[in-house]
């Protein structure tokens, strides 16, 4: 049986397991694979480029390996086999050293600023009294006239500060609240906006609101009454549209005739419909004692079908994916899925399987499968 991916047995042990035996290497290796030679009687693995025998037979060692194998011993080299040169830096090691000792240091420190020219300690807020200002070529103490040199007004200007308005509009500087500024620049009073509203007249006139409808001085409404009786002639066609009505009398025999018509029909369609029935069955009462006197026989009939096993097969595999879904629309997890090959000998293969959603598996691979090389039958 081929496996397609990797096993992670958790930490258990493989008991009772030999490598593959094989009298010469495997074709195509890969690296890490191992194998047993029976010819040699020994076990090789391969590291991506050759086949290394896995024991000490004709075992060289590199400097490497030397190394290594010294920093992961706990055994003590003895001094007296370290080089002359080694043997010195050990005999230095803790010796004192002065500038000259250090290649380049007197070169650095020569370009330092002696100690005494940094000034150290500064408490907070100190002046640096030796710090000179320099405005329009002049040095030391500025005074007003050298800033109205540089054509600076030395007048002072004083700006006053709005305290209050009203109605939103910028009171006049220097206080009050009744004046506005103008687009000129001059204060002005802001006219009266306040709109009072007209007062109703004593007497508004007759109004005619209509040939009986009169609203006179005060506003009262008057209507004048046109009220009377009517009879049949006084409404033009009326009499016309009640002699077109059937009486009585004709209604119930018109009733009688399509009784008799809807009793007809109906026994021809029964007939029909029974047609050539067994007597058992030629009933509304027979037929639902058939179908079990489900009134939802349609949908129990369906929920029965679905939960019937269904199948999705699908050929699987591009040359590229190792991880590839299959959508089998089964509506359910609890699926069996298995995998084999596409072409003979039609071998089952085993792979990672997951069930992602209800219509959905996914199947992932140490490999990706050439294309369509495995066949893929999920049964739920």
């Amino acid at each position: 049986m081929k496996i397609l991916t990797n096993y992670d047995f958790n930490g258990n042990e493989i008991q009772n397991v030999k490598i593959q035996n094989l009298a010469s290497p495997p074709s195509s290796p890969t690296k890490g694979m191992i194998y047993f030679n029976t010819t040699l009687d020994r076990a090789f693995v391969f590291n991506g480029t050759e086949w290394i025998g896995m024991d000490s037979v004709g075992a060289t060692m590199t400097g490497e390996n030397i190394v290594t194998a010294i920093n992961g011993s706990t055994a003590i080299i003895d001094d007296d086999n370290l080089s002359e040169n080694v043997n010195d830096a050990i005999a230095k090691k803790h010796d004192t050293h002065t500038i000259a000792d250090v290649s380049g240091l007197q070169t650095a420190l020569d370009g330092k600023v002696n100690n005494s020219r940094v000034l150290t300690d500064v408490p907070e807020n100190a002046l640096f009294t030796d710090t000179i200002t320099t405005i329009n070529g002049k040095t030391g103490a500025i005074t007003k006239s050298d800033i109205t040199a540089l054509g600076i007004p030395a007048q002072d200007t004083t700006y006053n500060v709005f305290t209050s308005t009203e109605d939103g509009l910028a009171p006049k500087s220097g206080g009050g609240t009744t004046k506005y500024l103008r687009a000129d620049g001059s204060w002005a009073v802001p006219p009266d906006t306040k709109y009072t509203l007209p007062v109703a007249g004593t007497s508004l006139g007759g109004v005619k609101a209509g040939g009986d409808v009169t609203i006179n001085a005060n506003g009262e409404i008057s209507v004048n009454d046109n009220s009377h009786n009517h009879t049949i002639e006084n409404i033009t066609g009326l009499q016309n549209e009640l002699n077109s009505k059937e009486t009585p009398a004709g209604a119930s025999a018109k009733a009688s005739v399509a009784e008799n018509n809807a009793k007809s029909y109906t026994d021809s369609k029964l007939a029909e419909l029974v047609g050539s029935a067994p007597e058992t069955l030629d009933t509304l009462y027979e037929i639902a004692e058939a179908l079990g006197s489900d009134p939802n026989f349609a949908t129990t009939i369906l929920t029965r079908l679905a939960e019937k096993t269904k199948k999705h097969t699908q050929q699987i595999g591009n040359g590229s994916d190792t991880v590839i879904e299959v959508s089998h629309g089964l509506n359910s997890r609890d699926v069996i899925v298995q995998l084999r090959e596409t072409a003979s000998p039609y071998a089952v293969v085993m792979t990672d399987v997951e069930m992602t959603t209800t219509n959905k598996i996914t199947l992932r691979f140490a490999k990706a499968p050439a294309t369509n090389e495995y066949t893929v039958t999920i049964v739920g």
